[in-house]
């Protein structure tokens, strides 16, 4: 190696803590469906909406992109499992 080349340096790790906050609203949402189903509901829309906003900061350069992809996903499956049952029923 040269001194006109750079040094090549890890990647920056850029935490996105509203979708870090919707997945664990999220997780939280999923656990509280074995409870009660209006209450997955009420703490998993909140969720989802929390990391749809991380994801938004994800495209725009300011956070990382997995905490706020399955924020969105695991609030998505808290949200739609409960409903899907009580139709169900």
């Amino acid at each position: 190696m040269t001194d006109d080349e750079p040094d090549a340096s890890p990647p920056d790790r850029v935490t996105n803590p509203v979708a870090v906050a919707g997945l664990v609203l999220a997780i939280v949402a999923m656990l509280l469906s074995v409870i009660s189903p209006g209450l997955s509901i009420l703490v998993g829309v909140p969720a989802v909406a929390c990391s749809a906003f991380g994801f938004r900061l994800y495209q725009l350069g300011r956070g990382g992109r997995f905490p706020a992809a399955a924020g969105l996903v695991v609030g998505a499956a808290a949200v739609i499992l409960p409903i899907a049952l009580l139709l169900a029923l």
